[in-house]
């Protein structure tokens, strides 16, 4: 994506884009959103799609009868006018069970609930005689959209979305204000590229068809709408061809002078630690989805081992392997797997215990060391795991321990404190949010005394990657 978004694009990524179009959609979802050149294209393509409901209901904006400022002037406001001219609330909106529909106002930032983001309507609660009076609930795309909304939510899983009351004026150059009441919401099977920006999407068809009015496509176009993709497992191409990619040769000067001129330097730290020994634990909630972005990442491939929890895999096929380690592979409810350098050798250790655990003996020039790598689920017995946790770190402190892994429980609960001090255990990341909602869930305790914590936020996972670097 680098490469296409500067118009230094090869043959092999050509290749693998084309190959998109032969995407197995057999897994995506049946609203799977589609990305246009147009806004004429997602109109076809979004009223093609409404015809295929039944029992829809259509909901008119509730607007003021007279000027908002004086109460003199009469309004009257075109129902199927652009929302960019309306306050982002729409004339009219037809809803039905199962229909797509995007947020068009930022109703709680904090909560993920922001202009842009989609979901599916699956209830519709609204007084027949005052239709702008009552709720849509909503199940957004991303369990992070209106996680503070659902907990109020009478729909556990639904999070409730209410007319809200806006003013705008009437037309350019005039004073006249219209107050409108309405959901802020709109009818969402198909987006432009511009109002995909800024949103990821885990499925998605890329339409790079255009109407005959128009002759191509404008610089970025194509970028923007193939960077929606998370994977390409989840993106499907249609009617792709090199020349849709086109880039703005004034921006890509203007980009030149300011790396050319830049005050501020950068680096990863990942970049510069080959010279030692660091091992790195990150959630990737699922191998076979992100497979091709640990591998596309040059500095997470630095690290000396690396250990992921909730690889959601059977088996290690070649499709998840790391150029260059040696993996091991504990196929548990939700799946543990250590990817470890060549240049060390290392052994898998057996863990006969009843919590999601991994064990290897990792060789480093100061003597072996124990990784213990674990999972334990949300809502799983803490007892039980932290009793079968002691157990397993019992039958490995012959050698140094670094015990490592999504925990789900606070760094301050005094059960697991009380183990950790049992067992010489001291914590390395007690207070560092290691989740996009702020909390600290993945934790790393460590026997060894010469060493440095670290979390850094990745853009493919909710989780952030931890590692300790050894020192000494």
């Amino acid at each position: 994506m680098s490469r296409i978004r500067i118009g230094e694009h090869t043959q092999e990524d050509i290749r693998a884009i084309t190959e998109c179009e032969n995407t197995n959609t057999d897994n995506f979802p049946d609203d799977t959103i589609n990305i246009f050149a147009t806004n004429e294209q997602v109109r076809d393509y979004n009223k093609l799609k409404m015809e295929q409901f039944h029992d829809k209901v259509t909901i008119l904006a509730h607007d003021s009868a007279k000027d908002k400022e004086t109460n003199t002037t009469d309004i009257s406001v075109n129902v199927n006018q652009n929302t960019h001219a309306t306050g982002g609330l729409p004339g009219s909106l037809t809803l039905a069970i199962g229909i797509k529909v995007l947020l068009t106002k930022n109703i709680d930032i904090s909560d993920h609930l922001v202009n842009g983001v989609t979901g599916t309507v699956k209830k519709i609660a609204i007084d027949q005689q005052s239709p702008v009076n009552g709720t849509i609930f909503v199940k957004f795309d991303s369990n992070d959209i209106g996680a503070k909304a659902r907990k109020h939510s009478p729909h556990k899983s639904l999070v409730p979305i209410q007319a809200i009351t806006v003013n705008f004026p009437l037309a350019k150059r005039t004073s006249v204000r219209v107050e409108r009441k309405m959901y802020p919401l709109v009818e969402c099977f198909a987006l432009t590229s511009h109002k995909a920006q800024g949103s990821t999407y885990s499925f998605m068809k890329a339409i790079f068809t255009l109407p005959k009015t128009v002759k191509s496509f404008q610089p970025g176009q194509a970028y923007t709408i193939l960077s929606r993709a998370t994977s390409r497992q989840g993106l499907l191409t249609v009617d792709f061809s090199p020349d849709v990619i086109k880039v703005n040769d004034s921006a890509l000067v203007e980009m030149k002078r300011m790396t050319e001129n830049a005050l501020f330097t950068w680096t990863h730290p990942l970049a510069n630690i080959t010279d030692t020994v660091c091992i790195g634990f990150l959630n990737i909630t699922s191998l076979s989805a992100h497979a091709a972005d640990l591998k596309a990442d040059q500095n997470i491939q630095n690290l000396t081992a690396l250990c992921l929890t909730e690889t959601h895999i059977s088996s290690m096929s070649d499709a998840y392997l790391l150029p260059g380690y040696n993996p091991h592979h504990v196929p548990s409810e939700h799946g543990l797997a250590m990817f470890i350098k060549k240049t060390f050798k290392s052994e898998k250790l057996n863990c006969p215990f009843n919590i999601q655990i991994m064990s290897c003996v990792l060789h480093v020039p100061s003597g072996p060391l124990n990784i213990l790598l674990v999972y334990r689920p949300p809502n799983s017995d803490k007892a039980l795991f932290l009793s079968e946790l002691s157990k397993v770190v019992s039958c490995v402190t012959n050698n140094d321990v670094i015990l490592g892994g999504d925990f789900n429980m606070s760094p301050h609960d005094p059960a697991l404190l009380k183990m950790a001090q049992k067992h010489q255990l001291h914590q390395c990341i007690p207070d560092t949010p290691t989740h996009r909602q702020g909390n600290t869930l993945d934790l790393i305790f460590t026997t060894l005394q010469h060493i440095s914590a670290h979390v850094f936020p990745l853009p493919y996972t909710d989780h952030y990657l931890t590692w300790l670097q050894l020192t000494a």
